[in-house]
């Protein structure tokens, strides 16, 4: 959402498709973790910065795959 206009943008589209994910925002950035693809469940985490280019970047993957209300924050980290 655009902060004064509070209007939603549309912006660049996640790498990975997916539905099912969960969603954290930590030290600027905002991340999108696991969810569903299109035949399996997923382990890929993307990420990008809140404000800024707004492109998406794979992080590091989780070792096991996951889906619905799994991300946790523990001291800022995801």
């Amino acid at each position: 959402m655009n902060g004064p206009a509070r209007e939603w943008q549309e912006r660049s589209p996640l790498r990975v498709a997916r539905g099912g994910h969960d969603v954290a925002t930590t030290r600027g950035r905002i991340y999108v973790v696991g969810g569903f693809g299109t035949t399996e469940l997923l382990n890929a985490v993307e990420s990008r910065r809140t404000q800024g280019d707004g492109e998406w970047h794979s992080v590091a993957p989780m070792r096991i795959r996951r889906a619905i209300d799994q991300t946790r924050l523990l001291s800022r980290e995801l």
